[in-house]
């Protein structure tokens, strides 16, 4: 906390105080405001650190940037892979704008990577898709992500949170064909998170 107000150091062992020249950038998925009033983020810290606050919206609210984005990936990987890959098919495009990118950029990232590894040619074809985006082929209107089943008005309809987030997962599983990793990159999260709560659910 002094460091980051003052920008001096001591170092180890030594008795002369440095002024060191640098700027913090720091990232959540989180509310800083929602954190602070759980008490989980110290509000002396957050007004320390937000200055310039930008937000990035997660990729599914900036579908006009999907495919300029692949088509990054798709230069960079295919120049690495020494692969002729150029651009995606139309189909391809179309099922690149639909999808909701749950794993947001890094997702996309992975994604192109495990296409142009796998496959050869000028052009990503709808058959070289990975899971999940595959499972689209089969059911072309299908929504990308299933939403939770609304909930009735009232106090009646609001859950717990455990069992909001065990439906979440449970749902991604089964929609994946109880294939973990997929549901991880279905819900962002680590597979580790994923076992560690269902080893929860079976000992309750």
């Amino acid at each position: 906390m002094r460091f980051i107000q003052t920008g001096k150091i001591q170092k180890v062992g030594g008795s002369t105080t440095e002024t060191v020249d640098l700027r913090f950038i720091c990232a959540t998925n989180r509310n800083p405001l929602e954190e602070i009033a759980a008490g989980r983020f110290r509000e002396d810290l957050f007004y320390r650190l937000h200055v310039i606050p930008i937000h990035l919206p997660p990729l599914r609210e900036r579908q006009g940037d999907v495919l300029l984005i692949a088509n990054q990936f798709l230069s960079a990987y295919s120049a690495e892979e020494h692969k002729g890959f150029v651009s995606l098919s139309p189909e391809c495009e179309a099922l690149f704008t639909r999808y909701h990118w749950p794993g947001n950029i890094r997702e996309l990232q992975n994604v192109m990577r495990n296409i142009i590894v796998l496959n050869h040619g000028p052009l990503i074809e709808k058959e070289m898709l990975p899971a999940p985006l595959n499972a689209l082929l089969a059911h072309p209107h299908k929504p990308a992500v299933n939403p939770l089943p609304d909930q009735p008005a009232g106090q009646e309809g609001i859950l717990p949170l455990w069992q909001v987030e065990k439906a979440a997962i449970e749902k991604a599983i089964a929609y994946c064909h109880d294939n973990i990793p997929n549901a991880v990159a279905l819900l962002g999260v680590s597979p580790s998170t994923i076992y560690r709560k269902i080893q929860g659910w079976q000992k309750s």
